[in-house]
């Protein structure tokens, strides 16, 4: 149904839903934010892992159309790293978030100047681009440093003022995940200015999936969305944008 319902999205007709668990796109209609945070929790802790055998996050990418409130990507990423990791971890402190081994992070600012080392055979080189991610392999609290592990096995250690270019990105905005794919996506789209919560949202939301999609949103929210001719306008909708953002 992930195909189906992105070329029903291009069309502007109704999507077809299904809640069984054997489908590749699972709806849940969720009636406000605070109940889709706990629905993306239930997911993960529960459904994922004794349904699908999905026991890691790294195996499932969390997208929401929003930064702040319960639904959105903040306070997400704070109960999915809590979620993996426990309440009591050893952690590095940068502003409002915390860094610890295995967390999933995503660089947001190009750094043509950071320095990276390739695990296999020590290749060395130079730039980290925004929206890439990876893991967490090691923190210093001493050093105040973050070793991450980004794609293509490069290694890069992150100090000083480049810290605060790294996100949790247990969870990360639709906006950020252009260009990228996820086996698993859960999708989260809270109500909001109908001029913000366009179609060409919707799409590009559910077609990072591209084995399974579990979509968390009111069903009211979806038919407005899929009513909407506004896929770029902004004008409307920026001071709600602005206001949900970190």
């Amino acid at each position: 149904l992930i195909v189906t319902n992105a070329h029903r999205i291009l069309r502007g007709l109704p999507l077809e839903l299904d809640q069984s668990l054997e489908s590749d796109f699972i709806f849940i209609d969720s009636a406000d934010e605070e109940d889709m945070h706990e629905g993306v929790l239930k997911l993960c802790r529960d459904v994922l892992p004794d349904y699908y055998g999905l026991t890691s996050l790294d195996q499932v990418q969390v997208l929401s159309a929003i930064r702040r409130g319960p639904a959105g990507v903040s306070q997400l990423n704070r109960s999915l790293q809590q979620l993996s990791r426990g309440r009591d971890f050893h952690a590095l402190e940068i502003g409002s978030q915390k860094f610890t081994s295995g967390d999933k992070v995503m660089q947001t600012r190009n750094n043509y100047e950071l320095p990276w080392k390739t695990m296999q055979d020590g290749r060395q080189g130079a730039g980290v681009m925004n929206g890439e991610t990876g893991i967490v392999q090691s923190v210093s609290l001493e050093g105040r440093s973050v070793t991450v592990l980004f794609e293509e096995e490069r290694v890069a250690v992150i100090a000083g003022e480049e810290l605060n270019d790294l996100d949790l990105a247990y969870a990360t905005t639709i906006h950020k995940s252009q260009g990228s794919e996820y086996p698993v996506e859960i999708l989260v789209i809270p109500s909001g200015a109908p001029s913000f919560l366009t179609r060409n949202l919707l799409y590009t939301g559910i077609t990072r999936a591209k084995e399974r999609l579990f979509l968390l949103t009111r069903r009211r929210t979806l038919t407005m969305m899929l009513k909407s001719n506004q896929a770029n306008e902004r004008r409307g909708s920026l001071v709600w944008w602005l206001s949900r953002q970190a």
